[in-house]
């Protein structure tokens, strides 16, 4: 009996030391600060974007903290694209970036550059899933110890930089699914004996019919325990929890600092852990750090000296209008066609913007095309075109709209209420079956344009960006004149039918309305 009852002591000496609350001293608190989507925008621009000074004054505010980037940081804006990224990398080391994955539009450059500007980073890039021959192309991962804590960082790169960006910008390079190899560097980083393990991933979180989203990785690897992601552009205001992993993610643009705190035991376990978005006016509360705000302000006017100089010249003024074949629309779209020596051209612009007469610099030519999207090269039917115009544009209000720019070109077409209906396409080379089936008619396209019927399921050559074949086509033509519109004719033969159709349902609707009030009224 005295043994039982020695025994039942004993165990409940254990549950109360199980029970008891871990002291505030054998707790360590580790933050880490995070972006990502920058796209070169550094600068605080007294609305929503905090500025790359700013984030420097937050992680200085926190001494021991670390600050990483899932990738899409050097190409974009005006900053970044003057010096192919130097100056983002400079501005980075200064604010003390200690790691980052590179996003797809981090290889623009090409592969060559981005390791150009990986040698000039001091902190590491990490790309886990991408390889030279057989080893990752530049760092696999980086243990970095914090108040004794071991945390273990891993980059995956998504596979859609391959099409978004284009084969010969990844020359020599190969895309490994990033499932498996998030897999091999969990089983390396815990070899390595890391405490916390963290993938950097430039995945994204939106796209359901494509594999190894982030939240997929999380699923198939519960030993991570938070993914800071990317290239979706989602903004979690308080991470979001998959399995046992906690994904982050903050928008875009610096519109967001992500502060990501775990706690972790005197073992080195997480205790608890919590992802807070810094917006705009909360990063006020903390100044700027005047080393980086005084790089920011030199590098921002070499760079506004660069943008000023004059590329070509106009002699008319040309405007873009929402929903209308315009002649800045057209002009740009017929650039692109003779560059890329395609057949017709496509690109998706809803905003009003005029062209004044006079000089272009790199400035106008970014206004013209901020989203600077890639422009792919395809190959389609004559009825396939026809599907294409009729899906994305319509009758309203007795003329036609259109939800696309495009090159030169002749259309007649008929309509029916909204409904709207291709006739007759004519090309410079000439007119276009409408009937045919037969591929061959090469397309340009803006990538968006893709997800449309009847391009989904279409191969595809990525051809350059927006702003690459516009410079491309000053080169050859640095006086711009305007281009003669695409041209819309009504089909005369249909117009009758139409004025029928109408003609009938007004007599109908009359012929109701007695109908009723015969019944109503009359016995």
């Amino acid at each position: 009996m005295r043994k039982w009852m020695m025994l039942i002591l004993l165990v409940n000496c254990l549950l109360l030391e199980g029970l008891a609350p871990i002291k505030a001293a054998d707790v360590r608190e580790i933050i880490i600060f995070h972006t990502n989507d920058q796209h070169g925008y550094m600068q605080d621009d007294s609305s929503r974007q905090i500025g790359i000074a700013r984030i420097a004054g937050w992680k200085d505010r926190y001494p021991g903290s670390l600050l990483v980037d899932s990738g899409d940081a050097f190409y974009g804006s005006a900053l970044a694209n003057t010096t192919r990224g130097a100056a983002v990398v400079e501005l980075m080391n200064a604010a003390g970036y200690d790691a980052m994955v590179p996003g797809n539009h981090d290889f623009t450059y090409g592969q060559q550059r981005l390791k150009e500007l990986s040698t000039a980073a001091a902190f590491p890039i990490l790309t886990s899933n991408v390889y030279e021959g057989s080893a990752p192309f530049l760092k696999d991962t980086f243990m970095k110890e914090v108040q004794g804590v071991k945390i273990g960082f891993f980059g995956l790169v998504s596979e859609e930089t391959l099409t978004l960006e284009g084969p010969e910008k990844l020359a020599n390079l190969t895309l490994k699914r990033p499932l498996d190899d998030a897999s091999r560097c969990v089983e390396l980083l815990k070899q390595q004996g890391a405490d916390i393990i963290i993938g950097l991933s430039h995945l994204g979180m939106d796209e359901k019919d494509k594999v190894d989203m982030a939240a997929d990785i999380a699923k198939a690897l519960p030993d991570i325990d938070v993914l800071i992601d990317a290239h979706s552009h989602h903004v979690l205001h308080k991470g979001e929890m998959v399995n046992r992993t906690l994904i982050v993610q903050a928008g875009k643009h610096e519109h967001y600092l992500g502060m990501l705190t775990i706690r972790v035991d005197a073992e080195g376990q997480i205790i608890d852990m919590n992802d807070h978005l810094i917006n705009y006016q909360e990063a006020k509360k903390i100044p700027e750090k005047a080393s980086v705000k005084a790089l920011l302000e030199t590098s921002v006017a070499h760079q506004s000296s660069v943008i000023s100089q004059t590329i070509a010249y106009t002699s008319k003024p040309m405007n873009l209008e929402p929903r209308t074949f315009s002649s800045l629309g057209t002009m740009a779209a017929e650039s692109f066609r003779q560059v890329s020596e395609t057949d017709i051209a496509f690109y998706q612009d809803d905003r009003r913007y005029l062209l004044p007469v006079g000089r272009i610099n790199q400035k106008i030519i970014e206004e013209l095309f901020p989203l600077d999207q890639v422009m792919v090269r395809t190959e389609i039917s004559g009825k396939e075109l026809k599907q294409f115009l009729e899906s994305g544009m319509y009758y309203q209000s007795g003329k036609v709209e259109t939800s696309f720019q495009m090159s030169k070109m002749k259309l007649t077409y008929h309509s029916a209420f909204k409904k709207l209906s291709i006739t007759k396409a004519e090309l410079l080379s000439g007119a276009v079956d409408l009937t045919s089936d037969t591929r061959s008619l090469s397309v340009l396209i803006a990538q968006p344009l893709m997800k449309r019927s009847p391009f989904k399921n279409h191969t595809f050559e990525v051809i350059g960006s927006q702003q690459e074949l516009f410079y491309e086509y000053l080169e050859q033509y640095p006086m711009l004149n305007e281009t003669a519109r695409v041209k819309l004719a009504e089909d005369k033969g249909h117009a009758l039918p139409r004025l029928l159709i109408i003609a009938s349902v007004f007599l109908l609707s009359i012929l109701n309305v007695y109908v009723f009030y015969r019944r109503k009224h009359i016995p």
